[in-house]
């Protein structure tokens, strides 16, 4: 009986599942900007992808956090980011596959030419 009990309880534990997600503050910018020496192109976002299995063998990028940045600025053609802040999804399945999602959010500003 202890037997079937305990294989139970470990077959309970393999199909658990569990998601959780944390926004994160970046920065004011993603690089150093004169004050008043940019324009405002609007809001937009970026994401950027990986999964791992096992908690071990990892797959996607390696700066997930850049990826996105640089998905962001490029669907609004811009030079930075201003407001910047990111979030982090994570979503196991059967503690034996797991993907991680980062999303960057924040308005894209074009750098006015240095006099």
């Amino acid at each position: 009986m202890k037997i079937a009990r305990l294989a139970l309880l470990l077959a309970a534990a393999l199909c658990c599942e569990g998601c959780w997600s944390y926004p994160v503050h970046v920065a004011e910018a993603t690089r150093p900007l004169r004050h008043g020496g940019y324009t405002e192109k609007g809001p937009t976002s970026g994401w950027s992808t990986g999964f791992s299995i096992l908690h071990i063998f990892s797959f996607g990028p390696d700066d997930p956090l850049g990826r996105a940045r640089d998905q962001a600025l490029a669907k609004v053609e811009g030079d930075a980011l201003i407001d910047v802040t990111a979030r982090i999804d994570h979503v196991s399945f059967l503690l034996l596959f797991s993907i991680h999602t980062t999303t960057v959010e924040g308005t894209a500003v074009l750098e006015a030419a240095s006099p």
